[in-house]
């Protein structure tokens, strides 16, 4: 695949300098050291599992069914504004 980046002066003469120390062209450089850079940062031993952290809070006091009884009484009221404004 083609793309097209910016890279530094100082990076690309570097870049330049080690593909002929390798005898390597210039794409086929770049490519091996990002392939070697994204094996290296995504090697899953490198990463640690992550694990949720839950804390004991206790009982709770809340009454959810309190909740849905005024959610009822509250659409109902909104209905009864709506049939008003219709009159």
């Amino acid at each position: 695949m083609r793309t097209t980046i910016d890279i530094s002066d100082d990076l690309m003469q570097e870049l330049r300098f080690k593909s002929v120390q390798e005898k390597k062209t210039l794409k086929e450089l770049i490519n091996s050291l990002l392939s070697e850079a994204l094996k290296k940062t995504s090697s899953r031993k490198n990463r640690k599992r992550w694990k949720c952290i839950s804390y004991e809070l206790g009982p709770t006091s809340y009454r959810y069914e309190r909740a849905w009884e005024m959610i009822d009484h509250l659409e109902e009221e909104a209905v009864s504004e709506k049939l008003d404004l219709q009159k």
